[in-house]
């Protein structure tokens, strides 16, 4: 057995390559170095290999770290990503130079779904295809919008009634937070139209793009944990069963109930949906402002730059022809949007069997039994087929013009698509291959004190999500250890009641609550890409000055998730109460502190 001093011993006399001007060739010389030396060859595996069995460890941590390193050390997100994933496979392919390249080509076609187009019923089952399509249709409706005019009469409808109203500022942000309760169905589909519709609002009230950011991110995952009418819903339910939780007794059941009963119970725990979402609120009422964020709003209330002096993210929006600025009205933004929320819902309903369309499922099952990715491409492209036929009647866009705004609305998400290409790519490293969730999981002890679970689940969910970039993939890997250890741990006959596991509820609520925290702070994650991108900030940027917010309120979630499970025994009601009044004070006087702080270091510069 080796040290991990062992193992970086041969790695030293490349370190200082490692500066902001040569990292990108340095990079690729420490890659090459590794697969020849001895150490790659035979310390390495000495390491990995134990029982034949390849258990990488804290190896599994590598690819994320050289990914965070690298993308705060250059601030180029997709170059940071490349390195990750090139650091995984090499890991994963034991440091074979030829192994990692065809690794990472057969990755990326895998996670993409290429191989699914080759078959009709692997593509209809697959999601990420519909995903990439669905983004597409989503950026040529937008410039649609855009090029029609309706954007630009939406932003002079806003800009009229917020001139009425003493506090326009504060208006325009709230604004932002109502459309995404909205819009709770979908996470990406929240994040790219709340960013298209009021970008431009926000950039009229000179609020920085980072804060635009922050209040998309604050409430797209985090409102969609919340409900099962959502593709967050329909997933947790579906991670549920496949863990054990069955309203009928069979083969791998575990816990008799229903899984849509135990998620709606678990709800009220989800600790982390509930205080960034009612922190998004009161930073904005109260105009609360610290960190980098308000170095941000400073530069653009003193010089108009959104981007605290830099350059302008470069975003191909497609601007209104100047004859449609003069003959847009208020609904040729009204009838594209309120349309692609209607067909939406209606191809969510339809692909889940819905008994209006001939089916046999419920409303709530119809939701749960969709493939949401198939709904939101559906709806997505009916919508498109509406509004080109609408504008072209309107005479507001030529036949002659559609190939122009189709090329433009794709180019408008093809760097967000690419970067999560990528992001996908290494958290499927990190899942599959290196097992990261798996080895951080093995670390929790198997005895402990039952009350604990709760906050321990919750810690290592954020771990977990921030590491691999994905709550979903987290849920996957934590639901199925941690619920078996509950029934371990509490001694009792499987398959057991939940009326005799109160302690299930907190459980599962603390760790889809870490979860959407890890999710909410991990640079590689793809919900602070997607909100990043349809903001149009500087990524890095973002998740800086968002992690002064999130990191104090995902603290005292966890510590909300330990109080739940102390208090357990006081009843399910009792418990959430007293915790989440603690929780919601907590975040309170947190907020009033810092805020606090900020005035009085800036009193004191002023003196």
């Amino acid at each position: 057995m080796i040290t991990v001093c062992k193992l970086t011993k041969p790695l030293s006399r490349y370190l200082f390559l490692l500066n902001k001007k040569m990292i990108s060739s340095s990079f690729f010389i420490i890659i090459i170095k590794l697969s020849i030396t001895k150490y790659s060859r035979t310390y390495i595996f000495q390491y990995l290999v134990k029982e034949k069995k390849m258990e990488y460890g804290l190896f599994s941590l590598l690819p994320p770290f050289i990914t965070l390193i690298f993308a705060f050390a250059s601030h180029r997100i997709l170059f940071s990503l490349t390195s990750g994933v090139i650091v995984a496979a090499c890991i994963a392919t034991h440091y074979s130079f030829i192994e990692t390249i065809k690794m990472i080509c057969n990755k990326i076609i895998s996670v993409s779904g290429v191989t699914t187009l080759f078959s009709t019923t692997t593509f209809v089952q697959s999601e990420k295809p519909f995903m990439f399509l669905f983004l597409i249709f989503l950026g040529i409706i937008i410039t649609l919008i855009s090029h029609s005019g309706g954007a630009f009469a939406y932003g002079n409808y806003c800009k009229k009634k917020l001139e009425k109203i003493a506090t326009p500022k504060i208006n325009v942000q709230t604004s932002s937070l109502f459309l995404s309760c909205l819009l709770f169905i979908d996470d990406y589909f929240s994040s790219f139209t709340v960013g298209a519709v009021m970008q431009p609002l926000t950039d009229f009230y000179k609020i920085p793009r980072i804060k635009l950011a922050f209040l998309i991110s604050s409430m797209a995952a985090p409102l969609c944990a919340l409900f099962p009418l959502s593709s967050w819903g329909a997933t947790i339910i579906s991670q549920l069963t496949t863990s054990g939780i069955t309203e009928t007794i069979g083969k791998n059941s575990l816990i008799i109930a229903s899984p849509l009963m135990v998620y709606l119970s678990s709800v009220p725990f989800i600790f982390h949906s509930f205080f960034i979402v009612l922190t998004a609120f009161f930073i904005v009422k109260n105009e609360i402002a610290f960190g980098p964020m308000l170095e941000h709003e400073k530069i653009a209330q003193k010089t108009g730059n959104l981007f605290a002096g830099k350059t302008a993210v470069t975003q191909r929006v497609r601007f209104a022809h100047e004859e449609n600025k003069k003959r847009a009205t208020l609904f040729d933004f009204i009838f594209p949007i309120v349309s692609l929320f209607v067909f939406i819902i209606g191809a969510i309903l339809y692909s889940g069997d819905f008994f209006l369309f001939g089916g046999q499922n419920s409303f709530l099952e119809s939701f749960i039994a969709s493939p949401s990715m198939l709904g939101l491409f559906l709806g997505s492209f009916i919508t498109l087929i509406f509004a080109l036929i609408f504008f072209l009647f309107e005479k507001k866009v030529t036949i002659a013009e559609i190939p122009s705004i189709f090329y433009d609305g794709t180019m408008l998400m093809i760097s967000t698509i690419g970067i999560l290409i990528l992001a996908f790519t290494l958290g499927s490293f990190m899942k599959n291959e290196l097992q990261t969730g798996v080895y951080l999981a093995s670390i929790v002890p198997t005895k402990l004190p039952i009350t604990l679970l709760p906050f321990i689940f919750s810690t290592l969910a954020a771990l977990i999500a921030f590491f691999i970039g994905s709550a979903f993939g987290t849920m996957v890997i934590l639901f199925p250890i941690a619920i078996p250890m509950l029934l371990t741990l509490l001694q009792v006959q499987i398959p057991v009641p939940v009326s005799e596991l109160s302690l299930l509820f907190p459980l599962v609520g603390g760790i889809i609550s870490g979860s959407v925290l890890g999710d909410h702070i991990s640079p590689i994650a793809d919900v602070t890409f997607l909100a990043s991108s349809s903001a149009g900030a500087h990524h890095l940027d973002y998740i800086k000055a968002q992690l002064y917010y999130v990191l104090p309120i995902g603290f005292i979630s966890m510590l909300t998730s330990l109080l739940a499970g102390l208090t357990n025994n006081l009843g399910i009601f009792n418990s959430w109460l007293i915790s989440f009044t603690i929780g919601t004070m907590g975040i309170a006087i947190t907020l009033w502190f810092l805020n606090k702080k900020r005035k009085s270091d800036e009193r004191n510069a002023a003196l």
